[in-house]
């Protein structure tokens, strides 16, 4: 064809028009109005139309004031969008100006930024078009994704005021609005200072009035309008799209539509949360101990199943979810909530008790239909399954504490049947067994800890309930009571730590030794050797070691060195606190006075029945908090007999030259490593699988962690980001849940690594989580803020034992508050107040 110069109405008519030398923009432009979208007027110029033949079609079209737009062949494909590259020159209204803006626009196609893009990507020289396009001064503009990267159920909009300049350019700040498939609409409205519009015929950026610098760019109604257009030319298309637009006097128009280059995840949508599992696994978590981790979770749950009445037809019918009630992202352990809702909804009464079942679990944000299991049975049955479900709660509930001493024997039996001594002398297929065994008798046996869980969750919000009714102006008095109960192992080795320090602060010569082995003057082995000189010390000492050994931050996962095999944490803990001055030692949890006050409120307020029945509830809260933390010291007993069984392991895989190291053997699966060794493995070179296992944590290493809570669709490593949505501005007040009162002022001191950085006596603990491996810490905190967690959390339990004010909860606690810093704590109400250094 020999015509150059085409308007937008010719090429609409053209029924071939796919032969000319059009460039993506132009395409896009055209197959928006081909969808009947408003779309200002344009022509175009092809590769080899004259600046006489632009002059005439410009005259001709009776345009005002025009955009010169470049429209490369190449530009936005599906691949790559060429977006920013080429350029464009607004506001030309006379001849003289177009001239010079082809001229301009055609020199792009050559510039240093083109060249370079081209050569990155392999991409031979491309032609390029222009378009002169009708312009359009909006009082608002902007760009929109018609499916959010982060969740594409959603179309994304970034809004500015003026012109479309100042936001594909970055120069102005803009509104950020998603909206929902059903039009629900989000807006984070911030101040828009400034805003690009034409003066003179020139885009100026020009500041925006004090009145309206926080009126919304979009109104929500606009959003949705806008929204459900892109979403419908997106199923027209076939593809997701990254949309120009601009509004004037409520007309939306379309500007330019290409395709979205960043690939968008499609397919079923999952929640994952790492809110309460992150205090059990905290930051990378190697293959071994997820894989054992994911394993116990199908085994307890499915066992939850059972206890609350659901029958082993139906749990065998959805059996693929137990597994993957964890998943690991990035190295990292999430709870994925849809699988987890989908177990509560199993659950005999669900869909009559939904609303309770969910909060209780947290689940609100998943609940779905998808999610739900199906209901099978009639009216009848289901009232039958739900009655059934109560009397085996009411029966499970007095027997609890029988139950419970059951429990312990049965550890206690296959503990000492296993012992870490033997264990060492077994070769790989009797380590086999040994594991066999340890899950068959505790992982099997778990119904215990499961049904104590579940009361504790009851007892806990019938105690906070009753105190919110009787004593609505004493906040956080369910907490102070159950503080200081004693009896508690999740607190003993705090208190066992005392103990050795009484032993050993008499013995001037030691305590000196003490010292110098943390200012590195002594050895572990010198250190240790003038320890044996005071045999009551050393028997302290041995006797700590023993008993929580294995008590330890990380102590669920299998890779952790515990006290057994590395006590230096311990003695660095022991000289911090001999540097505590006599007489500071906290008192004695049966005079906690949080508690006491907290019991003269009680007494003071109620009296006859009411004063009974809160007794009752409170007792029955007390026992079964301290019962819950006892038994979950038997998981760790439990998880540290399979690391004793999985270190023996490596030794043996070490010493045949199967692995290079021992610590090779937490990068590979359970059923990898005994696989091996019974012939069930479908990979033998477990060095190669070591090798890119490393290579794989090293990245993500480097990467960073997920964010806590986010979204991913269909297949979960394509596409997806793992990347949550921002907190919101805040107030610069610091705040979060109280978990154990009281008002304290000091210093802080914030804690990463619990093994290797010690808290001085009167010092605020301040960390992202803790397990209750920071126990050993706790007596020299005068306060501990907490930046995950929950106020049944081990970090909310155990202070409350000791009476410490604790805050947990806290968003962004940890970029807030530095080491050294005056704060003052009022965990009554949750508050950190920060106090200014002198001259500031």
């Amino acid at each position: 064809m020999s015509k150059n110069v085409w308007t937008d109405q010719e090429l609409l008519r053209l029924p071939n028009r796919e032969e000319l030398p059009l460039g993506g923009k132009t395409k896009g432009l055209l197959a928006l109005m081909e969808n009947s979208v408003r779309v200002p007027a344009f022509f175009v110029l092809l590769p080899d139309a004259t600046l006489k033949s632009a002059e005439e079609a410009y005259k001709g079209s009776k345009m005002g004031r025009v955009a010169v737009r470049s429209s490369a062949l190449l530009e936005d494909g599906k691949d790559h969008s060429f977006a920013g590259m080429y350029e464009s020159v607004l506001g030309v209204d006379n001849k003289t100006q177009l001239r010079a803006a082809i001229k301009h626009c055609r020199a792009s196609n050559q510039s240093d930024r083109i060249l370079g893009y081209r050569k990155m990507y392999g991409i031979e020289d491309s032609a390029l078009t222009v378009v002169v396009q009708e312009m359009v001064e909006g009082d608002s503009s902007g760009v929109l994704f018609s499916h959010d990267p982060m969740e594409p159920e959603k179309t994304l909009i970034s809004a500015g005021l003026g012109l479309g300049e100042g936001v594909v350019q970055g120069l102005v700040s803009c509104d950020t609005i998603r909206v929902t498939r059903l039009g629900a609409v989000e807006r984070d409205i911030v101040r828009k200072e400034t805003g690009v519009f034409l003066k003179d015929g020139e885009p100026v950026e020009t500041e925006i009035d004090k009145r309206y610098q926080m009126q919304p760019a979009l109104s929500s109604e606009q959003s949705i309008r806008l929204a459900k257009q892109s979403q419908t030319l997106a199923e027209n298309f076939g593809y997701p799209l990254d949309i120009e637009w601009t509004l004037l006097n409520n007309k939306i128009y379309f500007l330019q539509a290409r395709p979205i280059t960043q690939k968008i995840p499609q397919g079923r949508r999952l929640l994952w949360d790492n809110s309460n599992i992150i205090e059990s696994y905290c930051g990378l978590t190697l293959p071994l101990t997820y894989s054992f981790a994911s394993n116990a979770y199908s085994i307890v749950y499915q066992l939850f199943c059972q206890v609350m009445g659901v029958s082993s037809d139906r749990i065998q019918k959805y059996s693929t979810i137990f597994p993957r009630m964890i998943g690991l992202i990035r190295g990292h352990i999430f709870y994925n909530l849809n699988a987890w809702y989908t177990i509560v909804s199993l659950l005999p009464g669900y869909q009559w008790n939904r609303e309770f079942m969910e909060g209780m679990m947290g689940l609100t944000e998943v609940s779905g239909e998808a999610d739900a299991a199906k209901i099978e049975g009639s009216w009848l049955k289901t009232r039958w399954l739900v009655s059934k479900m109560m009397v085996l709660l009411i029966w499970r509930a007095f027997r609890l504490d029988r139950d419970v001493v059951w429990f312990h024997k049965v550890v206690q039996d296959a503990l000492d049947e296993h012992s870490v001594e033997e264990i060492k002398q077994r070769s790989s297929l009797e380590l086999l067994d040994t594991y066999g065994d340890l899950e068959r008798r505790l992982l099997w046996s778990w119904h215990v800890p499961i049904v104590s869980d579940f009361f504790v969750m009851i007892a806990h919000g019938l105690l906070k309930k009753q105190a919110e009714t009787h004593f609505p102006e004493e906040r956080d008095i369910h907490n102070a009571l159950l503080s200081g109960e004693g009896g508690m192992i999740s607190a003993a080795p705090a208190h066992a730590v005392e103990e050795i320090i009484a032993v050993v602060r008499p013995d001037a010569a030691l305590s000196k030794s003490f010292q110098e082995f943390s200012m590195g003057e002594l050895n572990q082995k010198e250190l240790e050797t003038a320890i044996a000189q005071n045999s009551s010390a050393e028997e302290v000492v041995t006797g700590y070691i023993e008993r929580f050994g294995d008590r330890c931050a990380d102590e669920l996962k299998l890779e952790t060195e515990t006290l057994r095999h590395n006590p230096i944490p311990l003695y660095q803990n022991l000289a911090s606190m001999l540097r505590r001055k006599v007489g500071t030692e906290r008192e004695s949890f049966l005079d906690n006075p949080l508690r006491k006050s907290a019991e003269n409120v009680v007494t003071t307020n109620l009296s006859g029945w009411r004063l009974w029945l809160f007794q009752k509830i409170l007792k029955w809260a007390r026992k079964r908090v301290q019962g819950r933390e006892n038994l979950r010291f038997e998981r760790t007993r439990v998880f540290a007999r399979v690391r004793e069984v999985f270190r023996a392991m490596a030794v043996q895989f070490v010493a045949e030259n199967i692995i290079n190291e021992e610590k090779d053997i937490f990068y590979l699966e359970v059923q990898e490593i005994f696989g091996w060794v019974q012939g069930t493995t479908t990979t033998v070179n477990l060095k190669g699988l070591i090798e890119l296992r490393r290579a794989e944590y090293a990245v993500w290493e480097k990467e960073g962690k997920p964010a806590d809570r986010f979204y991913t669709y269909g297949s979960i490593w394509l596409h997806n980001q793992f990347i949550g949505k921002g907190l919101p501005p805040k107030d610069g007040e610091i705040r979060g849940t109280p978990a154990c009162p009281g008002t304290v002022r000091g210093h802080v001191r914030c804690i990463v690594d619990p093994t290797t950085e010690t808290l001085e006596p009167g010092e605020i603990m301040v960390c992202y989580r803790t397990d209750p491996g920071w126990a050993p810490l706790f007596p020299n905190a005068s306060a501990i803020l907490v930046e995950r967690g929950s106020l049944l959390s081990h970090s909310a339990v155990v202070a409350r034992e000791l009476g410490i004010p604790t805050i947990v909860a806290i968003p962004n606690l940890m970029e807030r508050l530095k080491t050294g810093q005056e704060i003052t704590v009022f965990a009554n109400d949750g508050r950190v107040e920060i106090h200014k250094e002198e001259g500031e």
